[in-house]
């Protein structure tokens, strides 16, 4: 090696650690945003949020962070932005997608809502968030079958909220999808064993299906809580 080449490879190491140091500055600034956005101290938030970007303004986390604190302070149009900004720089980050989606929704984007829900819930299968927002735009807008499905693969992620059992239950017994009601209803039972509504809907449903005993005690079991309540 010259001694051209040996100063210019002098050059890229020193501006390679120069950019190390820089990465490494910006990196412990993450963390103190994080608290002050989750002590909803915004202005000291956007002040620092400011500063990192001005430094290095292709920053995924950055500009994640900085759609949080937009939304959360009523600038939902500037928030989206800054989503649309980090996953274009982060495409696999499936929080960036959700939030991105949760934006969309509260600004009634339902389209781009979904859309973007259904890119989260892909590279992340097991996350509870996007597929809360996919059930209910689709159920909210009237799509009933896509959006039963969809909370379908909510509840096996959320498997101890009987609520959402319910809910399931009651959609697949409009739909007439009789056993798939009756499994989700006796997992809304299970998980709450003294709900007089999901008792007289299953008992229903079992009477549909030709159930009659069961169907006779669920409803004397639901007699005798109503009576011990009134009482």
């Amino acid at each position: 090696m010259n001694r051209a080449e040996r100063r210019r490879q002098e050059k890229l190491e020193r501006s390679g650690k120069k950019s190390d140091v820089i990465n490494q500055v910006i990196g412990s600034m993450i963390a103190p945003i994080v608290v002050l956005l989750n002590a909803r101290e915004f202005d000291k938030a956007e002040a620092a949020l400011n500063e990192l970007l001005a430094t290095s303004p292709h920053h995924a986390e950055g500009l994640h962070l900085q759609g949080l604190l937009l939304c959360q302070t009523g600038r939902e149009i500037l928030g989206i932005a800054s989503f649309q900004r980090a996953v274009e720089l982060a495409p696999k980050e499936a929080l960036y997608w959700n939030n991105l989606a949760a934006a969309y929704s509260r600004t009634e984007q339902w389209d781009a809502s979904i859309e973007a829900a259904r890119k989260s819930a892909a590279l992340d299968p097991t996350y509870v968030d996007p597929q809360y927002i996919l059930a209910n735009v689709l159920l909210d807008r009237g799509n009933m079958i896509e959006g039963t499905d969809e909370l379908a693969k909510l509840v096996k992620l959320k498997t101890d909220d009987g609520k959402l059992w319910h809910q399931l239950a009651r959609h697949r017994a409009e739909q007439e999808r009789n056993d798939e009601a009756i499994e989700a209803y006796q997992r809304a039972l299970a998980l709450m064993p003294t709900d007089v509504a999901v008792m007289r809907e299953l008992a229903t449903i079992y009477m549909v299906t030709w159930q009659y005993d069961a169907a006779q005690k669920l409803r004397k079991q639901a007699d005798q809580l109503d009576a011990a309540n009134y009482h």
